[in-house]
């Protein structure tokens, strides 16, 4: 069933394609990433505001300089991860052309998907800490849908084909 494998190819080609982009943009223009990140920080936006967050504002960050530590350090976990999901994407492109590494392609992929997924937690969990739901909702919904993503290419990644049904 190795049409199977050449759309996990192609997903884990997709996902590390978006994500390498994403990293690319961040390294790019860095110059409105580290704004972005100082305005979640410094929760400026909820400190202005009489209502939201008030019991949160304690853990405004007002520093320029670790947002673009931040953004520096993403992006290398952002090209990391993509790396792991290139290699993913071409494990499986070698299954289907060898008939070898099958085992490989999926435990290398586990790992790929894994860390995508915990790059997603991080930013919901680090969002949260600054309460950027509160006026930052887009990229909060962006981030649940790439973790809602992440939690599918698992399960499609490590569903049985027919083949694993014979062994039994």
């Amino acid at each position: 069933m190795k049409s199977f494998y050449v759309c996990k190819a192609l997903l884990f080609a997709g996902l590390a394609s978006w994500l390498s982009m994403a990293a690319i943009n961040n390294a790019t223009d860095s110059g409105t990433n580290t704004y972005l990140l100082s305005n979640m920080m410094s929760m400026q936006g909820l400190i202005e505001n009489p209502v939201l967050g008030n019991g949160i504002e304690w853990r405004a960050i007002n520093s320029p300089m670790l947002a673009s530590t931040m953004l520096y350090f993403i992006v290398i976990v952002q090209f990391s991860i993509s790396g792991l999901l290139w290699l993913a994407s071409w494990k499986h492109v070698q299954f289907v052309v060898s008939g070898n590494g099958e085992v490989q392609a999926v435990i290398i992929a586990n790992y790929a998907i894994a860390s995508f997924m915990c790059l997603w937690f991080f930013f919901l969990i680090g969002g949260l800490f600054f309460g950027y739901w509160m006026k930052f909702g887009g990229p909060q919904g962006v981030h649940f849908t790439l973790l809602i993503i992440s939690i599918l290419s698992m399960i499609l990644n490590n569903m049985p084909t027919k083949d694993d049904f014979r062994n039994i």
